[in-house]
């Protein structure tokens, strides 16, 4: 990881207006905001979310319907999404949010700032990161004439395109090899500089996430059996002390008959300052 690159990505998020716009609720922010494009420029956005926008049919844009972040509603479908930006994916949720039962057709789309880590089984939702979206969001608004748009809101939405492309470089800068060393790494992440600037918008915790996630990805490449793991859990820590607990869960850990369930569920690595320790 290159800690001037990382500097120099934490101040331009700190200097955008949208990013400050979003720092009391930032999940709820993004939400909003797609509800709001989607809203008033179906013939533009709709696409970037798979929603067939036909000037001559209903449709209704609800948020936080059923307890749904964001629900597109047709005259014969419901579109579901869950957007995760602050926690990753959690696969129980979406698994029960997909037994959802309407009369309508359902397409289920979960929007997760972090690549979820697992597979859901039945295949039910469409995974889309930010970096995707973003991508799918500045294509339709490079296509749009600029006469589509009303008043300010052609500057608005570019800055919020703007504000998406650093969240997604926030990541591409933490890069981390098989070749780099816990400590290496750790340095970086408990930087008094990096630190300072995280705390001051709020954005340490994303920062642990990340670094956690991609350390997760390098364990499951040298993992024989990582196919069968049915649910990937990290928790960071509470300060720099313990960084992070990255659990594997197997099939059977969450069956609703506890006797049922594994005895041996799940296997676990943490970090703990230049150390780290794995266990099962």
């Amino acid at each position: 990881m290159n800690k001037d690159k990382i500097l120099n990505n934490i101040n331009a998020l700190s200097q955008n207006t949208m990013f400050n716009s979003s720092l009391t609720s930032k999940e709820l922010f993004h939400s909003n905001f797609w509800a709001w494009i989607i809203r008033k420029y179906p013939n533009i956005f709709a696409c970037a979310f798979d929603f067939q926008y036909d000037k001559g049919n209903r449709f209704e844009i609800c948020r936080e319907k059923h307890h749904f972040d964001l629900c597109i509603e047709t005259e014969d479908t419901l579109i579901i999404i869950e957007n995760k930006l602050k926690s990753f994916p959690n696969k129980n949720q979406l698994e029960e949010y997909g037994k959802y039962n309407i009369d309508l057709q359902k397409k289920l789309f979960l929007i997760s700032y972090f690549k979820p880590l697992f597979k859901i089984d039945d295949g039910a939702w469409e995974c889309l990161t930010y970096k995707e979206l973003c991508n799918r969001i500045k294509n339709c608004f490079i296509s749009a004439k600029d006469s589509a748009f009303q008043d300010d809101d052609r500057t608005i939405i570019k800055n919020y395109i703007e504000f998406l492309e650093l969240l997604v470089k926030l990541q591409d800068n933490i890069e981390i090899t098989k070749g780099d060393k816990i400590c290496n790494i750790w340095n970086i992440v408990k930087d008094s500089d990096i630190q300072e600037k995280l705390n001051k918008i709020n954005l340490t915790k994303t920062f642990e996430r990340i670094v956690s996630a991609k350390l997760t990805e390098l364990v499951l490449d040298k993992f024989a059996f990582s196919d069968y793991i049915d649910e990937i859990r990290i928790d960071c820590g509470r300060d720099l002390k313990i960084f992070s607990d990255i659990l594997f869960y197997f099939p059977g850990a969450w069956d609703n008959d506890e006797n049922k369930r594994q005895d041996l569920c799940y296997l676990g690595i943490s970090l703990w300052e230049n150390y780290y320790r794995y266990y099962a």
